[in-house]
């Protein structure tokens, strides 16, 4: 494969031929066919020549087999292996007690009732009970009573709180004067 980055005046200076260090820890697999001919040939580093006419960097690893690394376990894997790790990734982050990803509820606890995260404990008290429809939970009366009557203290905290910082700055601004 043809490398497409440019390289440096400096590098360019060395004689013709540049060290491209390997940034990959993953090892290739030998192919069975190479086998034989790696047991007899000594391990060489691999060079790259300056030019960018003719720079020919060999294949270290096959084509069907991208890895990179996973931002979730710090482990190497396959592309296919990625999807892998963030299924069960997300399988392991379900709550014990109503079976539920709390993070997808996170967001609209936050818009719709004012609450920083989703408590299953004050939006299902009994686990026994609990309905849904698709993704959505259904509350029963008594807790929708209860989470309005929380949020609309959250909010009137919130609203509160933003009217004492007005009048700070308003005398702040007074007294600058």
């Amino acid at each position: 494969m043809r490398c497409s980055a440019a390289l440096g005046s400096s590098e360019a200076s060395l004689g013709g031929l540049v060290h491209a260090p390997t940034t990959s820890t993953h090892k290739p697999r030998p192919r069975a066919d190479d086998v034989d001919a790696q047991a007899s040939v000594p391990q060489r580093r691999h060079w790259v020549a300056s030019s960018l006419e003719d720079v020919v960097v060999p294949d270290s690893e096959d084509d069907d087999d991208d890895v990179c690394l996973c931002k979730r376990c710090g482990k190497v894997h396959g592309v296919k292996d990625i999807e892998e790790c963030r299924r069960v990734r997300r399988e392991q982050s379900r709550c014990k007690r109503c079976g539920l990803v709390h993070k997808d509820y996170d967001c609209s606890a936050w818009i719709i009732h004012g609450l920083d995260k989703f408590c299953c404990e004050l939006f299902i008290p009994n686990v026994d009970e609990l309905q849904m429809d698709g993704d959505t939970i259904i509350l029963p009366p008594h807790v929708q009573s209860r989470i309005d009557e929380l949020s609309s203290r959250a909010w009137s905290t919130v609203s509160k709180a933003k009217r004492f910082q007005k009048k700070q700055q308003d005398a702040k601004k007074k007294t600058d004067t």
